[in-house]
């Protein structure tokens, strides 16, 4: 899937899916590699500023842009910002606590094929 492909929907009504959308976004257009198994459900959880610190789950659904709809059955990752730091990769059976690297785009460790090639540099 390229980054032209894909489509980025917020699947519940709260203050913070505009900014998930936004970090999807952001770490998508970052990555240098494929997007072969992005589309489905990305869940961010962290402490809400607009629910007073209270926990708070968003879920993305991510397509195919020509596709409308969205593998709901498929969760792709888990992301949980608060109290501690992890993204869970549910494909690759994968999880890191270097959330701040996955975020800013370096998704190799859930791409073997990819990290595999770094490594043979």
């Amino acid at each position: 899937m390229s980054k032209a492909n894909v489509r980025i929907h917020g699947l519940n009504n709260s203050p913070e899916t505009a900014d998930v959308c936004r970090i999807l976004r952001t770490m998508f257009n970052t990555w240098r590699g494929p997007l072969t198994h992005e589309a489905g459900i990305h869940r961010f959880t962290r402490n809400s500023p607009h629910h007073g610190g209270r926990r708070c789950t968003t879920f993305v659904g991510v397509t195919r842009r020509r596709h409308k709809h969205i593998p709901k059955d498929i969760m792709v990752r888990s992301y949980i910002l608060d109290p501690y730091t992890l993204a869970k990769d549910h494909i690759a059976g994968v999880e890191t606590e270097d959330l701040a690297a996955v975020l800013a785009g370096d998704l190799s460790l859930f791409y073997p094929a990819t990290q595999s090639e770094k490594e043979s540099d």
